[in-house]
């Protein structure tokens, strides 16, 4: 993963009326952020999907709506960002009562750190939620979630700086050597939404979470960091038959995401709650913290697929 990074970005607001969310923040702030800076930053069409050309000119396009002919799997990679709803299963906030949330960019992708930021102002704006609750931006940070360190970007002048903190593969490596080699408890804090054999899974075995964290991970590298070296797949998808699942507690979240571009809704449901796996985890450490900033399953950017690793004295 060397010549890979991931940026964390941690908005602090305040709202302004009413904030109302449903089941699942995420996929509520993704459709106003990909909503305000589709009206007032692209140039395509509301009514027409972004093709290879445009979005390579469009960084909005490039943001929340990538199209690539040249992609490993079609042409529709990840975005390079993922997106951490307000934490806990509060959904109402009101006028005064601050809540945050989280917006992950992957590889360098410095140049479209404006456009997130005028995104999430425009959201304030024009509301989000039921409702379309509005709010103020009071903060935003770069966060780095393995060393706890945070710096604020906005300025007292309004001007916003650059971030600094960055997760990388050193910081990465020097995480893993301090966890436990023979378990690892995972909390899955937002849906997660894992596939085999064409159907979501309930409660997934290791070789079937780790494969489809390699996978994730080697698409990104694909569209953000080409010459980072590839995930070792079949040396690792052997040794994972030999984790075991040793205890669980989680609950089935059943979420539909709707579009009223297409009409329809999609369904964005997964598992969450805590899963122990057991084993011999060394070889797979490095993966497991990499998916703390990146993500797993489908709909991340929508904030699903958001885990973290339970600290051992926990």
């Amino acid at each position: 993963m060397e010549g890979f990074s991931v940026t964390h970005l941690r908005f602090t607001v305040e709202p302004v009326t009413l904030v109302q969310f449903g089941t699942q923040p995420g996929s509520q702030l993704r459709g106003a952020l990909y909503n305000v800076l589709r009206r007032h930053t692209c140039t395509l069409r509301p009514d027409r999907d972004p093709t290879p050309a445009h979005t390579a000119i469009c960084p909005v396009c490039r943001l929340l709506a990538p199209r690539n002919p040249d992609a490993a799997r079609g042409h529709t990679p990840p975005p390079p960002l993922a997106l951490q709803p307000p934490p806990g299963d509060r959904r109402t906030y009101r006028p005064g009562q601050t809540f945050s949330f989280g917006i992950s960019l992957f590889g360098d992708q410095s140049e479209l750190l404006p456009y997130v930021i005028h995104g999430v102002w425009g959201m304030g704006r024009e509301g989000v939620g039921q409702g379309r609750g509005r709010f103020e931006v009071r903060d935003i940070e770069a966060v780095h979630p393995l060393t706890r360190q945070r710096e604020s970007l906005l300025l007292p002048d309004g001007r916003i700086r650059q971030p600094e903190l960055r997760v990388s593969a050193s910081d990465v490596d020097a995480a893993a050597h301090t966890l436990p080699s023979d378990g690892v408890t995972l909390h899955f804090l937002t849906p997660t939404r894992l596939i085999a054999n064409g159907r979501p899974i309930a409660l997934p075995p290791f070789e079937v979470l780790i494969g489809r964290l390699l996978e994730r991970i080697d698409l990104l590298l694909d569209e953000y960091a080409p010459a980072a070296p590839r995930t070792p797949h079949a040396e690792l998808a052997e040794q994972a038959q030999a984790i075991r699942l040793a205890w669980h507690r989680t609950r089935w979240v059943s979420i539909r995401s709707g579009s009223r571009r297409q009409g329809r809704t999609t369904p964005i449901g997964g598992f969450v709650g805590h899963i122990h796996y057991e084993g011999n985890l060394r070889p797979f450490l490095p993966w497991l913290i990499w998916g703390q900033s990146v993500q797993v399953g489908k709909n991340t950017a929508k904030g699903d697929g958001w885990y973290e690793i339970v600290p051992p004295s926990d």
